[in-house]
């Protein structure tokens, strides 16, 4: 059965905690901590290691940065060339950070066309990636929908109409192709 372990009156004292604690060290904190007899105690605090920098943006818009190397399976970090040749070619705006190049998806959410593109793709290959966004649209103040009058963006090459299954198609579903790829590499 799952259930709330914490009041939410503990769980707003945890919050006001860790705020007070981040503000001390100026950065995102790792925090420990332990309840004892209803008071909470502080065990240990230092700066997350685990989170990646986002790229910087120049504006006051809010963003969404889905790292597309990690949705390749390449989590580390890429040399200066390669990540100039994928934003090169890429078919949206790419952005780089931490040597990682990322994708501001807030243009494909606010697009009724592109979204349900994006949150189909994303829940055929990264379910944790497309509850995140789901998420972030039901909070209604972090995006801006685009009126219905207005002519959507897009980005680059028309992918509208193009699932998974549609592109899988197009390059094939035959095994021996990794194979013959593996050797000619």
């Amino acid at each position: 059965m799952h259930q709330q372990v914490l009041p939410d009156d503990q769980i707003l004292q945890l919050e006001h905690v860790g705020k007070k604690i981040e503000e001390h060290f100026g950065c995102p904190q790792d925090i420990e901590w332990c309840l004892a007899d209803d008071i909470f105690y502080i065990v240990q605090s230092r700066p997350i290691t685990t989170l990646y920098p986002i790229p910087a943006a120049n504006d006051s818009e809010k963003h969404v940065y889905i790292s597309v190397g990690h949705q390749r399976m390449m989590t580390d970090p890429m040399k200066p060339l390669g990540l100039s040749l994928w934003q090169l070619k890429a078919a949206v705006p790419m952005f780089k950070a931490g040597g990682r190049p990322f994708v501001d998806v807030i243009p494909m959410l606010v697009s009724m066309d592109s979204r349900e593109v994006l949150l189909n793709n994303m829940g055929q290959h990264d379910p944790l990636i497309k509850d995140a966004l789901m998420t972030i649209m039901e909070r209604g103040d972090f995006m801006k929908p685009v009126p219905n009058n207005k002519k959507e963006h897009s980005y680059g090459k028309s992918s509208k109409d193009i699932s998974s299954g549609d592109i899988q198609a197009q390059v094939g579903n035959d095994p021996v192709i990794v194979s013959s790829l593996i050797k000619s590499s």
